[in-house]
């Protein structure tokens, strides 16, 4: 059993994560995890770099970000020869969003 409250505690924002195994839902620690705002380079924003975020999952396959930007982000998670990618992921709200992570074989 994994806790998410004492993870986000004093975070007005949070996200997080579990990254496991598509065939048989086992926690992948070590992985990587990226986050880049879409629409970054549209505007006004072309002129700054986008946001990118990153963190590795733990021995339990979990990650956590906390006070992202508010915006809609691209999350990306490898580990070794395994990838997948979710676009539309949005981020900065207040509370917790909880995303589950299956990677493909």
């Amino acid at each position: 059993m994994t806790l998410i409250r004492p993870r986000c505690v004093g975070a007005r924002s949070c996200l997080v994560g579990q990254v496991v195994t598509a065939e048989g839902a086992a926690p992948l620690p070590r992985a990587a995890v990226f986050l880049v705002r879409e629409g970054a380079s549209r505007g006004k924003a072309a002129a700054r770099a986008p946001t990118r975020l990153a963190a590795l999952t733990d021995d339990q396959g979990v990650f956590t970000i906390t006070d992202a930007p508010a915006g809609v982000y691209r999350l990306a998670v490898y580990k070794d020869a395994r990838w997948v990618e979710a676009r539309g992921v949005e981020l900065g709200a207040p509370g917790v969003t909880v995303v589950p992570v299956r990677l493909p074989p």
